[in-house]
């Protein structure tokens, strides 16, 4: 569905562990080809904390310029895997939740990952990578 003219939503798309902006690339343009205004920053999902890049997303909120938002307007966050569970940290922690709309999580590990649990074990693992 298309957006009415005039009318542009403004979203923030957020990457996965290990991944980079490039790898939503597919899904910017589809959304900007619906209208849609995006935002697609680079996290350090691999080797730092998730605080870190929640921090970083925090900053991107205050600096709200980035998408010249209205005073009633919100901006919508979209995320991918571990981009999901930055988002559900802000939104838990955040003075700027009154300034998002809705929330995407895609394939995010909400209820942890296998994965994470065997690698957690394994402790030169845990200290380079520290998402």
């Amino acid at each position: 569905m298309f957006l009415e003219e005039g009318v542009t939503i403004k979203v923030i798309l957020i990457h996965g562990f290990n991944k980079t902006s490039k790898d939503m690339w597919t899904l910017e343009n589809n959304l900007k080809q619906f209208g849609y205004e995006c935002f697609s920053p680079d996290f350090e999902l691999t080797y730092k904390e998730i605080e870190h890049s929640t921090a970083v997303l925090e900053e991107i909120l205050e600096e709200m310029d980035t998408f010249h938002l209205k005073t009633d307007e919100k901006v919508h966050l979209i995320g991918h895997s571990t981009g999901g569970l930055v988002i559900r940290k802000l939104i838990a922690n955040s003075k700027y939740v009154h300034k998002i709309g809705r929330c995407v999580l895609i394939a995010s590990p909400n209820k942890g990952s296998r994965l994470a649990n065997i690698a957690g074990n394994i402790k030169p693992y845990v200290e380079i990578y520290k998402t």
